[in-house]
């Protein structure tokens, strides 16, 4: 199989015709994430990320290639996975399969659940804890955040994917999945070892094992084993680069949860085959109670951020003094506004712990120049503009212990100095939802493409 990622990233094309030499048996690809936060799912946007254009790129290369080596196509589509998103996804595969002059009967499956479903599920009692222990997440989903949610999606397992294949279709594109489920769908539906198989997902979901992210992956399953080797022939797989990726993202890389199981790694091997391939073998299945994880966003307010740059040596010794009055000057500008109920707001100051915050070991700022980023949201535009601007004007003209200038503290990164991001969300359910059938709230349609020609 050739594992890839149309999730805006691009790879070489020298790898990609490389990898379609090896006439693999399906093309998987993950493409839908909350990597980049709840704006993606709480927006009605249909191309968020990196846009159109990459998306494109990689429909042009991926039906292409499929059609050509008559292969199923597998893959998540639409950014978060919500509806709007994975419909902008089906109007590129519209424009590119009209383009090539190819047709495609694809098999669509939405990843966003109707909130009538959820609501009814938890009129019947059915109990959905949340994943992780977050003051702003209800401990037990509630009705509340279903109704206060912009839309809810869920991340469904390979099954569902899996009932499509059966359909004779030319492949299948799905709204919000589970990263591993596009890759793990052909190779159960064929009878390949559940462990052995979830191993190999995990792995090439990331696509960095060669040692660079999205390169395409050349994976040929075993009854006991995989091995796994990157199509760039400039790249190799290690068993360091491989056995590494059973850390990304996960606090346990010995027990990896999934809808309906636990991959356990603890026995993994990772061996290599020669120069660049490398096999990996012991992954065990231990079956579980089937749940997926649901994903929702509700709409926080309206975002303005600035950009200020400071070099003066005394203002960055100070600026513990510095923070403390632009945030005093917040409350006595604008007495009628409640910070925590009519606006956020918050410096991020790059150079000195905007990443980790309280929890920056780092305690001296060594910098010789900081970049502060002035941060309001409030559920009023003009409010969170006004707060904004207060705030950059505040470090631009404020006093502070030692200060011996009479202008500018800061340097503008942008003019306007204030920039308007737009609306902003934030997660309101990271719960787990429990099903009987992993199929069951998840909608498939059968298209023609292009759809224009099919009318």
């Amino acid at each position: 199989m050739l594992a890839t990622n149309v999730s805006g990233y691009s790879w070489p094309v020298e790898a990609w015709q490389r990898a379609l030499a090896w006439r693999p048996d399906v093309i998987s690809a993950q493409g839908t994430t909350l990597d980049d936060g709840a704006y993606l799912l709480g927006s009605d946007k249909m191309y968020t990320r990196g846009g159109k254009l990459p998306f494109r790129r990689a429909m042009e290369l991926v039906l292409s290639a499929a059609k050509a080596l008559g292969i199923p196509a597998v893959f998540s589509a639409g950014d978060s996975g919500h509806d709007i998103g994975l419909e902008g996804a089906l109007r590129v595969i519209d424009e590119v399969t009209a383009e090539l002059g190819i047709r495609m009967r694809l098999a669509v499956i939405s990843g966003e659940l109707p909130k009538s479903y959820l609501l009814d599920r938890l009129e019947r009692g059915v109990s959905m804890p949340r994943l992780i222990d977050h003051p702003r997440l209800s401990p037990w989903l509630t009705t509340e955040d279903v109704v206060g949610s912009t839309r809810v999606v869920a991340q469904m397992g390979p099954e569902p994917i899996m009932r499509a294949l059966e359909m004779g279709v030319d492949g299948v594109v799905t709204g919000r999945a589970l990263d591993e489920a596009p890759h793990l769908a052909l190779p159960l539906l064929r009878g390949f070892d559940r462990g052995v198989a979830a191993h190999m997902a995990k792995i090439v979901e990331t696509a960095q094992s060669g040692g660079t992210w999205r390169t395409p992956h050349l994976v040929t399953l075993h009854r006991d084993r995989f091995e796994i080797q990157p199509a760039h022939p400039a790249q190799r797989c290690t068993p360091t680069s491989v056995a590494s990726v059973a850390l990304y993202e996960r606090q346990n890389p010995y027990a990896i949860a999934y809808p309906g199981g636990v991959l356990e790694l603890d026995a993994a091997r990772y061996e290599p085959v020669d120069d660049v391939t490398v096999a990996v073998s012991g992954a065990r299945w231990r079956a579980t109670p089937y749940t997926v994880k649901l994903e929702g966003a509700r709409f926080a307010g309206h975002r303005c951020l600035g950009i200020a740059g400071a070099r003066d040596p005394r203002f960055i010794r100070e600026i513990d003094a510095v923070l403390r009055t632009v945030e005093q000057a917040m409350a006595d500008g604008y007495p009628g506004y409640v910070s925590g109920r009519d606006y956020r707001f918050k410096l991020h100051v790059f150079g000195r712990n905007a990443v980790m915050e309280d929890s920056e070991p780092v305690q001296t700022t060594a910098s010789h120049e900081l970049g502060i980023v002035v941060d309001a949201v409030a559920w009023d535009e003009a409010v969170a503009r006004a707060i904004c601007y207060r705030g950059l004007h505040t470090l631009l003209m404020c006093d502070y212990p030692g200060r011996r200038t009479t202008s500018g503290n800061v340097a503008w990164g942008t003019s306007p100095e204030v920039i308007e991001a737009g609306e902003a969300y934030e997660f309101s359910i990271h719960h787990l939802l429990p099903l009987d059938d992993p199929c069951e709230p998840f909608r498939v349609e059968v298209l023609d493409f292009p759809r224009r020609a099919a009318a």
